[in-house]
């Protein structure tokens, strides 16, 4: 079995992504372009619910159509984002926010996981890209789902109550392969009645949150912000460096020269920004395009290997199977 479903071919019409904004979201309209309601806005699965009063799921398995964007009055809120594939853009207020990794080659980039607080109602703006691929899972908590009028009221919790009341205050991190199988289970769900379904997303849902608020009352990740939009700018330079040269290798110091910065700096940014280091963030990758390699291409296990940067197939396969619970040997024979 892949360990990556196949793109879905299933559309969701401009009418029917406007009646679900509409059902779960206020001031919901699109900017750009105008699109005729009953035409293909998406291809693949989209789901945007209400599991709970101030607790929304939204869900998605799918290509954009059109250069998109959309708009959204967002009350008090912390999202919790989770993008297994492809990337988001959008902006709250002034400030944007990108999230995931800039590529349509599907199985690229890596997941990455965001906490994002909206400490007073302000605008959100979605910005679609046409042919882009998005695996992605979002939940909006409300202060009403926490019992509160606000987050200042939650009590017990002052690290969360204070992250909470910070406007555009976030945490980036790399999700744990229990937050991915947790979100893959949203996006996947067993086939159930919709009172057992609606119960079964809730279930995944809480246990999403419960780890990352768990992080956001530890000391050691409590307080952070949104770096400076220059580092930011900084971290994806390294980001689009590394993208367009994972056949080659490099030190620190030639990554550092090759973009003006010095080695404490590069490190510093990138860190900060993608939640890990320049040389896991290239292990990582290269095991990912040979996990693709495997699933899409039939390679060989060798050959796999060798796209990994490995120099022995067993060191590779137990690399493999310690990241993904699976053999890569077991993953060629299931295409």
């Amino acid at each position: 079995m892949k360990m990556i479903p196949p793109t879905p071919q299933k559309t969701v019409t401009g009418a029917e992504i406007e009646s679900l904004c509409r059902l779960a979201c206020s001031g919901f309209k699109v900017v750009t372009p105008t699109i005729v309601s009953g035409e293909a806005a998406l291809v693949g699965d989209f789901e945007l619910v209400e599991l709970r009063p101030g607790l929304t799921l939204h869900s998605s398995h799918a290509r954009d159509v059109y250069n998109l964007t959309t708009q959204i009055d967002m009350p008090q809120a912390m999202i919790l984002s989770v993008i297994l594939e492809g990337s988001v853009d959008f902006s709250v207020g002034d400030r944007a926010f990108s999230l995931g990794a800039h590529t349509n080659a599907p199985g690229t980039g890596r997941a990455e996981g965001m906490l994002l607080s909206i400490g007073r109602p302000d605008v959100f703006v979605r910005r679609s890209r046409a042919g882009v691929s998005v695996r992605k899972v979002n939940l909006t908590l409300e202060p009403e789902w926490f019992g509160v009028e606000d987050f200042s009221g939650i009590g017990g919790d002052a690290r969360i109550a204070r992250f909470g009341r910070a406007h555009l205050a976030t945490m980036r991190w790399r999700p744990t392969a229990r937050m991915l199988a947790l979100a893959e289970q949203i996006l996947r769900p067993p086939t159930m009645t919709p009172l057992l379904r609606t119960m079964y997303l809730e279930c995944r849902a809480i246990d999403m949150v419960t780890e990352v608020l768990a992080a956001v009352a530890d000391d050691s990740v409590a307080g952070r912000r949104m770096p400076a939009p220059r580092d930011c700018r900084r971290a994806q330079a390294v980001r689009d460096f590394l993208e367009a040269n994972l056949d080659r290798s490099f030190s620190l110091g030639t990554i550092a020269r090759e973009l003006g910065l010095s080695v404490t700096a590069l490190q510093r940014h990138f860190r900060a920004i993608h939640g890990t280091t320049v040389f896991d963030y290239l292990r990582d990758r290269k095991m990912e395009r040979a996990r693709q390699a495997l699933e899409a291409e039939g390679a060989t296990v060798a050959e796999a290997a060798y796209r990994a940067g490995y120099a022995s197939a067993a060191n590779f396969a137990t690399a493999f199977k310690r990241r993904y619970g699976i053999s890569p040997k077991y993953v060629r024979i299931k295409i």
